[in-house]
Parts: C-alpha cells; structure tokens; sequence
C-alpha cells in the first residue's frame, strides 16, 4: 500500500482489496528460498492499513480466509473489517493445453498464466488485436510474419482474431504439421476449397514440409545402421542438424503464407538430408568392403596354414627312410 493515498470525493470509502498476510503460504516462486507471500499477521496488516487511511479493512489470502476469521475472532466487534479472499480460478479447457504442460509437467515457472493475457485487477477480456499483441511477445517471428502475410488483411476484414482463429485461446495445444494442408482435419480447410489458391499454396507447403521430414528419416535411419555396426558418423549425423532446423524454420515460415519463403529453407534442408543419406551409404559400403576384405584375408590364412600342414606332413613322412640309411 502506499504511503500517500490520494483523496477521495466525500462519500467514497477507502480500501485496499488486495493484502495479504503470512496464511497465503508460500508463493510458489524461487522454490529454493520458499518465501512467504507475505509474513505479516492479521492483526499488523489491519494496524497498518488504518495507519495509512483506510476507512474499511479486508484480507485477501490466496484461496483461505483464515486470516480473516483469526482476525474477527479476536476482534468480532470490528466494523470496519470484512471478509475477503483472493479465488484461484483453473479453467478446464487451460489446463489441456501446451502452456498448462509447461507450467504443470515442466514446472516451467515463465509458460503464460492468466494474468499473462487478462492482467492482474479489473480484468476484462481482451480485445482481438491484444490476443495477438500477448501472443507475439513470446512468438514474434510468427506474429511478425503473420503481420506481412496475406491472411492479415483478410482476418481484419473479417474480424477474425490472429492467432485463435488457429490455435485457440485457452485450449491450445501442441502445434503438429497435421494442422497445415488440404487432409481432412486440415485447419486450412475450414477457410479454402479447392480450385483457390489458398488452397493450393496450403497443399504445396504440407508437401514440402513431408518431403523435409521423410529425408531426414531416410538420413537418419541409414546412419544409426552404419553406427551400429561400428562405423564412424558422428559428423555426418551432426551436420544433419542443418535439416532438422530447416525443418524448424520452415514450419514458423507456414504464418508467412508464402510457399516461395517456405520452399527457401527446405530447399537447402532436403541437401543436407541427402548429403547425410549418401554418407550412410558410404560408411555402409565401406563396412561391407572391411567384411569382404576380412572374409578374403581369413580364407588366405587358412589356405597357408593349409600348405604348412601339408608342408610338415611331407617332412615327417621322409624321416623314417633317413634312419634307415645310416650304417
């Protein structure tokens, strides 16, 4: 609360709706310290709001209001004082969605919340442009490519919001390629039909992206083989990283609407997947020829101790007629 409080017309009553005290608990931040949201009692809290000017007195812990029974049971004749609480409020659609499994699953303290979107007090929900504007702060090359693309002009006409009109607003999952294209459950389809060039250019992106994603499985696939049968890939594996983050950056380019912009980086992504192929197939063929060679040289060997064999039976047979011969 601050110290100067600013006057208010005769007839208003001063309050502050939002004050804690040490039955909030910990705060749920910086769980190697476990602060307290707050370690003032009930009794100090209302000493301090009256210091200050309050004309009316309430605590607001998170989801108890056990502060304010300990209160009015040591001061039940307090008439300035009143019941309140601070209502934690989980949405069933939130909680299936990609930010709860961040929140929740990977205890990933920055995945947005509510207050992220709505604000803190006197939340209202917002309007279309300021479902965008929260959203790019943390997707700003989609929000930026989004603004360049030309869905953009379409969905203000249309009064469509930017990003919910694909990906919700509290349920939004996980974003996959079965999104983008002209499939059945496609969400392009929704929009386009077939014979415009929506629809076209969404088939051609969906395309690309498979062609993207089946050479880096066809690179990836040959390359574990050659690993597992001791060949050296380490490198050839590691500069396949070129595909997958191509792959990466094509599907943010899918919010530019451009297959020209999309087929820029697959491009050079479906290179590196062949150039990671062909080094497969060469770490195999040299394995093959290492066990051909092996095969080869073992047969050699055993064809000489043969010959040695042979060579010794041969010279123990002679011995006896040696013996005979001396006097």
């Amino acid at each position: 609360m601050p110290e100067k409080l600013i006057e208010l017309s005769q007839g208003f009553l001063k309050a502050d709706m939002h004050c804690h005290t040490y039955h909030s608990g910990l705060t749920g931040h910086m769980k190697a310290f476990e602060p307290m949201d707050s370690y003032n009692s009930p009794e100090d809290l209302y000493q301090l709001a009256k210091k200050r000017g309050m004309d009316l007195v309430t605590i607001t812990d998170h989801d108890s209001i056990d502060g304010c029974l300990s209160f009015l049971n040591k001061h039940p004749d307090a008439n300035d004082f009143f019941i309140g609480e601070e209502v934690t409020v989980k949405l069933p659609e939130y909680k299936t969605s990609v930010h709860a499994n961040a929140i929740y699953v990977k205890q990933d303290l920055s995945a947005p919340t509510c207050n992220d979107c709505h604000g803190n007090h006197g939340a209202a929900p917002p309007g279309i442009a300021s479902v965008a504007n929260v959203c790019g702060q943390c997707h700003a090359r989609q929000a930026e490519l989004f603004q360049t693309s030309p869905h953009k002009k379409a969905f203000d006409d249309r009064q469509f919001g930017e990003c919910i009109t694909c990906h919700s607003n509290h349920a939004i999952l996980k974003p996959n390629d079965s999104m983008i294209g002209t499939q059945q459950g496609a969400l392009c389809i929704n929009c386009h039909s077939n014979g415009d060039k929506g629809f076209a250019a969404a088939g051609m992106m969906r395309t690309r992206i498979d062609d993207l994603i089946a050479g880096i499985d066809k690179s990836t696939g040959i390359l574990n083989q050659a690993e597992r049968k001791g060949m050296e890939v380490s490198k050839p594996k590691f500069e396949l990283k070129g595909a997958t983050d191509a792959l990466t950056h094509a599907r943010v380019l899918i919010h530019s609407s451009s297959t020209a912009e999309v087929d820029k980086v697959v491009k050079p992504g479906l290179e590196a997947a062949d150039k990671g192929y062909q080094a497969g197939v060469a770490a195999l063929g040299e394995w093959k020829f290492r066990r051909e060679g092996l095969a080869v040289s073992l047969i050699f060997i055993l064809f000489l101790a043969f010959l040695v064999y042979l060579k010794i039976r041969q010279i123990e047979g002679r011995q006896p007629l040696k013996e005979i011969a001396k006097p």
